[in-house]
């Protein structure tokens, strides 16, 4: 290879590094919504850029009682009464697309775009 083969090489993957941490870092803090839902109706949406401290959400569900916190950095679910406790262990999300699923309690929390914005981008090419 040449010397303008390198020097290619490295624009090309310049390139691809700074539209990763664009598409992961930048875009993923812009109109960061949270949406909770239970049993197939949202119970509440939340903006995580504009919340100032935590929030915290307590609700009852069929299976018994379920804690989400909402903060700047993201969102949890700190409790329910599900056997298997997968959603708590999930941890926090923060980021577009992440999803907190509970099953028994038919409990899903989603990290959504900011929905009034139209940047041309649609769900497959996230």
């Amino acid at each position: 290879m040449k010397k303008n083969d390198f020097i290619i090489i490295a624009i090309v993957i310049l390139l691809a590094i700074g539209g990763i941490f664009y598409l992961n870092v930048l875009k993923s803090q812009s109109g960061r919504i949270a949406r909770i839902s239970v049993n197939e109706k949202i119970f509440r949406e939340i903006d995580l850029n504009t919340i100032k401290a935590g929030e915290s959400i307590e609700f009852d569900v069929a299976n018994g009682h379920s804690h989400v916190v909402a903060s700047a950095e993201g969102i949890i679910m700190a409790h329910s009464d599900c056997r298997d406790q997968i959603c708590v262990k999930t941890g926090l999300i923060s980021n577009q697309g992440e999803m907190i699923v509970c099953l028994p309690n038919k409990i899903v929390i989603e990290i959504l775009g900011n929905t009034d914005s139209d940047d041309g981008v649609d769900v497959i090419s996230q």
